[in-house]
């Protein structure tokens, strides 16, 4: 069991009704969901407590906002989807699409906000996932510098050996800001690039 996920909701649980645990692994963090006829029944909360387990939110940098940023806990998730930057047009997809909820490297909101209509972008697109019942989640920096995070998986595709953190975490633990190691060996611009790809 992990911080945010339970082994068995009891409501949800009893074997007779038809419900099915689905476990598995992501990258060391160990998760496990109910799900009846193929539909996953995790909630809002269960599926941030994974991405908590995974890019903790002490890795986060001081300015950043990770976590939930928008919706209901307890909400049930039987569809989610994943993207870089919550636009319109993504928004537009997801309500579409029926997903319950959205994870999102760069979050919704980095400033405070000041006031919600439909006047601009950010607008719109918060109240269009309100109006749908669509939650938030973002990782941003917490992912950045988590373990098997987008430094760590960087330094890797590159094919960097002995791979150190640039900046541990001010809380300690694991993780940390950036990643150095070295080439295996010469390598040309041109096949770095296609490394890099």
């Amino acid at each position: 069991m992990i911080a945010g996920v339970s082994e068995k909701p009891p409501e949800r649980s009893p074997a007779s009704s038809g419900f099915a645990v689905f476990s598995g692994m992501i990258g060391r963090v160990s998760i496990s969901f109910w799900a009846s006829g193929g539909v996953c029944m995790a909630t809002v909360a269960e599926i941030c407590g994974v991405l908590r387990a995974i890019a903790p939110p002490d890795l986060a940098e001081s300015w950043d906002n990770v976590g939930l940023l928008l919706g209901d806990e307890g909400a049930d998730v039987g569809r989610l989807m994943t993207c870089l930057t919550l636009t319109e047009d993504v928004a537009e997809e997801a309500v579409s699409a029926g997903v319950g909820l959205v994870v999102t490297h760069h979050p919704l909101f980095f400033r405070p906000v000041k006031r919600l209509t439909s006047a601009d972008a950010e607008g719109r697109v918060v109240l269009s996932l309100l109006r749908a019942g669509i939650a938030v989640c973002s990782a941003h920096t917490s992912w950045d510098s988590a373990v098997l995070g987008i430094n760590q998986q960087l330094a890797e595709l590159l094919g960097l050996q002995g791979i150190g953190v640039l900046r541990k975490p001010a809380a300690g633990g694991e993780g940390g800001g950036g990643r150095y190691g070295e080439l295996s060996g010469s390598v040309s611009v041109g096949d770095f690039g296609v490394r890099a790809g």
